[in-house]
């Protein structure tokens, strides 16, 4: 789980390893969220994150998390075959939408954009 991810990068290399991913439904990884491919965690509240300014920090709902883990557990030693398919599904995915050369033009799009030479 993460309180800020800009470009989602950590998610979005859990996923492709194949397994199932608990993630933070905050931040710069919103479009690679789906329940069909991970398991997302609401914010609960937003905190101010001093160091950087007006920058928030995103608090995720730490009961939901435990239980989308306990569950996750509970689920794979009951019938492990269901999250293994779900992470392969996963990473099958996310390897089609963000291979490293779309997630490369992605990061060099928002630079440009904030440099003026979008």
């Amino acid at each position: 789980l993460s309180k800020y991810e800009g470009f989602g990068l950590p998610f979005r290399e859990a996923m492709a390893t194949g397994l199932p991913v608990i993630v933070s439904a905050n931040s710069g990884h919103l479009e690679d969220i789906d329940p069909e491919y991970n398991i997302p965690i609401e914010t609960e509240h937003w905190e101010k994150a001093e160091q950087y300014g007006d920058g928030m920090w995103a608090i995720p709902n730490w009961e939901q998390a435990a239980d989308a883990l306990l569950q996750l557990y509970s689920e794979w030693h009951e019938n492990g075959c269901r999250q293994l398919d779900m992470g392969r599904r996963a990473a099958r995915w996310i390897r089609r939408r963000r291979g490293w050369d779309k997630t490369i033009d992605g990061v060099l799009g928002v630079i440009r954009e904030h440099m003026g030479n979008g």
